[in-house]
């Protein structure tokens, strides 16, 4: 029916209706706006809460939400953080990488774990896809954590054994059956030759000797001037 052929009465009705139902979705928009306002401080209290470093992104590299730690490696704020583009708060080299990263993630969408060196620093990133309701990746959450140390000590891990590695190289051993004379002492060599007992041990072990003569041999040696002596 035309409205010009409705009467005052039920147009009011109409327009009490109407205003029914905008009151109604006005109510539906709040209370979403409020899950909606609860869920991002939810997110943020979850943020904050890490010791390290913690942001989400969506699709183009923006930056979504992060905390104070995620903040202060890149020398600025929150606030000064949130709403630009990690791409640029990294250095060149990084950022081109971190692009390829997400677009990876964007079509695999699968988690992502790689390190970055940024300065003295060691940072090993983890990235996973978020997904929305039809299944696409709409935003990346990132966490970054500083094993700058743990690098470090590994490091001196690898170069501890490496050490002792070389140490060990150089360490002789002697084993098996050694043929010797049984009248003046002289060892056998595997190259059949006969060697001073000093020289085959110095040369198969790196021991050094130094000389002096038992009691038994000076008696021996030198009877008279032992007798003088007793």
């Amino acid at each position: 029916m035309n409205d010009r052929h409705k009467s005052k009465a039920q147009l009011i009705e109409e327009l009490e209706a109407l205003r029914g139902e905008l009151s109604a979705f006005q109510e539906r928009v709040d209370v979403c706006d409020d899950k909606r306002s609860e869920a991002e401080k939810n997110l943020q209290t979850f943020l904050d809460a890490c010791s390290e470093a913690a942001l989400f992104i969506d699709a183009n590299a923006t930056v979504i939400a992060s905390n104070e730690v995620t903040a202060q490696r890149f020398g600025l704020t929150v606030e000064q953080l949130v709403g630009s583009s990690i791409l640029e708060a990294l250095p060149p080299e990084v950022a081109a990488r971190r692009r390829k990263h997400i677009a990876q993630i964007l079509h695999t969408k699968e988690p992502l774990h790689l390190e970055d060196n940024l300065g003295p620093k060691t940072i090993a990133v983890n990235m996973y896809p978020v997904f929305d309701d039809k299944g696409n990746v709409s935003r990346v959450a990132i966490w970054g954590i500083d094993v700058s140390q743990r690098k470090r000590m590994e490091n001196e891990r690898e170069e501890l054994i490496a050490d002792l590695k070389q140490a060990l190289s150089h360490v002789k051993k002697l084993g098996g059956l050694l043929p010797i004379c049984a009248s003046c002492k002289k060892i056998r060599d595997d190259k059949g030759y006969w060697n001073q007992v000093e020289r085959f041990i110095h040369n198969h072990s790196g021991a050094q000797f130094s000389h002096g003569i038992c009691p038994d041999c000076a008696a021996r040696l030198y009877p008279d001037y032992i007798k003088k002596e007793s």
